[in-house]
């Protein structure tokens, strides 16, 4: 009701005005239309060309003495409601009304719609042409909708964010767990991806892609016993699935591999540099490239990044000279390195490159390529997945053969055997090399160090830190990880190389299945107790290259922009002068020939990862 006699007057009015004598007609006001802001005043339509407030359509009914409106708009204190009411002023309530929600909060926005509305008995009814309440499982839907398309453009986090979200408000739904199991596969989360695709399968038992997608979350983290269960359930249930038979074949391959490489492993073989005569190898006349002598050269790593960048490679005989130089310097380093950064030097700390040899050319384009006055720490995973992960062992092999106290390397835990095995770098070595190769670098791989310690402040390690807070930087430097080899299953070393930081305190299970997590408070007490300002560590992609958690004292960075074509991040590097202060830097993807990631991997099972 308008008081057509007051301009810009309360759009509600007491009840009492009804029982006023009836006025003459008047004239026909200017139309007037509600301004939606909640004021309950009328305005005058705007001019010709000015924009207009947006219109809110609403139903208006008596309750009593007091004129209540039903509207769809939403009140800023209550963003989500669908359906709002206000109320007339009242003599007891002269003081102006504000909408407030009806309808159950959390619906979705609904459009204006025409509806009719009537009060009887002390309940409201509403009649309208659409359901002005879109349901939890309608809502759900459409979150996860929202989380595939988020999968399809490769953000993995917010799909897994969707998803979850969507699962939050309909739990009895196994796509939605099938669904955020995938991407936290493709998030190299293998724990949780298994968790969800147990509890579709616990919702439906005949799902056939949640025991498939279980299977390669196994297979990922080197479970293929557990991985041929599922495969052959899916057979089961679907005896003409094609591709479930041939994964199923190749687990069973995988199974066989992993169980001769464990008896390998307990054997004490030679080395693979016995019986190498380097000086009876000799150089083919038509051998197109720089030569290399008996000590590395600033003129043979250029020539050689050029060979790469062609796609051609570097005889046998400088591939073994690099990788057996670069072996017995970092083996003859301790298991943790300590270094100071001089006056007139710059330190930059990368993470995970994995074998995407053109981007870490261009992070050498954007932030200068080693030198005497320019350091680098590479804080492992340099191979596995990617394509060209020889090159890059090559490329900072030689780095560390020029310039031994300008190149740092730390193992990460794909410079290991299992994962070698089947992420890539044995397949790659072969096909590039020979079988020798490959068994020189995994002897190089496990004399790497472990950790770094730049200036007493940074505590530089591929994974995360331990399981129990009486570790300390002591136990680093006592650990002899000559007499251990492989990392295990546990123990410092695997933790060194796997375990990841969580958001919540304490500790919990790993999301990959493999290690275990820690909190803020965990790593607030290892840097009090080691008088650290903070641990660099990668090992997880970071969608803008690196991120400071755990209130600055755990930082990520990882140096694969794109990682494996697929994830949508930027890669970064750290830069770190004589005043340690950290400055963070990021880059992008460049293209690269087509060659897909791990396409000399040992099985179509990680085609899947």
């Amino acid at each position: 009701m308008v008081d057509k006699r007051t301009p810009g007057g309360p759009l509600v009015a007491p009840c009492t005005a009804l029982r006023q004598p009836a006025s003459p007609p008047a004239p026909r006001a200017p139309d007037k239309h509600f301004d939606a802001s909640g004021s309950g005043r009328v305005q005058d339509p705007p001019a010709f060309g000015r924009a207009s407030k947006p219109r809110v359509q609403f139903s208006s009914i008596f309750v009593r003495e007091r004129l209540v409106l039903l509207s769809p708009r939403r009140p800023e204190h209550n963003p989500t409601a669908s359906l709002n009411f206000l109320e007339s002023p009242t003599p007891s309530h002269p003081e102006p009304r504000s909408w407030n929600p009806l309808a159950t909060p959390g619906a979705p926005a609904v459009p204006p719609y025409r509806r009719t509305v009537s009060h009887f008995h002390e309940i409201l009814y509403l009649n309208a042409d659409i359901d002005i309440m879109a349901s939890a499982v309608d809502q759900a839907l459409a979150l996860k909708n929202d989380g595939n398309k988020a999968f399809a453009a490769h953000d993995w986090p917010k799909a897994i964010d969707l998803y979850t979200k969507a699962i939050e408000l309909n739990d009895k739904e196994p796509t939605f767990f099938l669904n955020r199991a995938q991407a936290n596969i493709k998030s190299e989360a293998y724990g949780y991806a298994i968790a969800d695709a147990t509890k579709a399968i616990e919702l439906n038992p005949k799902l056939v892609k949640a025991y498939f997608r279980r299977a390669i979350a196994y297979s990922a983290i080197l479970k293929p016993k557990d991985a041929l269960s599922d495969f052959r359930e899916c057979t089961k249930l679907d005896p003409n699935n094609k591709d479930a038979k041939v994964k199923l074949a190749e687990c069973q391959k995988l199974v066989r591999q992993l169980n001769f490489f464990a008896a390998i492993e307990l054997q004490d073989e030679p080395s693979a540099a016995e019986g190498l005569d380097l000086d009876a190898m000799a150089i083919e006349p038509d051998y197109d490239g720089v030569k290399l002598g008996d000590e590395m050269t600033q003129e043979f790593i250029d020539d050689m990044i050029e060979r790469f960048k062609n796609g051609k490679k570097i005889h046998k005989k400088y591939v073994y000279q690099i990788v057996i130089a670069a072996k017995k310097l970092v083996y003859d380093e301790p298991t943790m390195v300590e270094m100071k950064v001089p006056e007139d030097i710059q330190l930059t700390v990368c993470g995970d490159t994995h074998g995407q040899y053109f981007d870490l050319l261009e992070l050498f384009r954007l932030n200068g390529r080693p030198t005497d006055k320019h350091w680098y720490l590479f804080n492992g995973d340099f191979v596995d997945r990617g394509s060209w992960s020889t090159e890059i062992a090559l490329l900072l092999y030689a780095y560390k053969w020029l310039r031994p106290h300008g190149m740092f390397l730390n193992r990460g835990n794909h410079e290991t055997d299992d994962m070698n095995k089947v992420y890539g770098f044995e397949g790659e070595c072969k096909a590039k090399y020979n079988e020798r190769v490959f068994k020189l670098f995994s002897e190089s791989f496990s004399a790497l160090p472990l950790a770094t310690l730049i200036g007493d402040k940074y505590l530089v390690l591929h994974g995360g830190l331990f399981s129990d807070d009486k570790v300390t930087l002591d136990d680093i430097r006592k650990l002899d990880r000559h007499a251990q080899r492989q990392p295990g299953q546990a123990g410092l070393m695997m933790e060194m190389l796997w375990t990841d930081p969580q958001t919540a305190p304490g500790r919990g299970p790993s999301k990959r299945g493999v290690g275990m997590q820690f909190g803020p408070d965990v790593t607030k007490r290892f840097c009090d107790n080691n008088g650290l300002d903070a641990i660099i560590r990668s090992h997880e992609v970071r969608m803008d290259g690196y991120e400071e958690e755990h209130g600055g004292k755990c930082i990520t960075v990882f140096s694969a922009p794109k990682y494996c074509d697929q994830t949508e991040n930027r890669g970064a590097y750290i830069n770190i002068g004589s005043d340690y202060k950290l400055q963070f830097n990021q880059f992008d993807a460049v293209p690269h020939p087509d060659i897909k990631p791990m396409a000399y991997a040992n099985s179509s099972l990680m085609s899947m990862m």
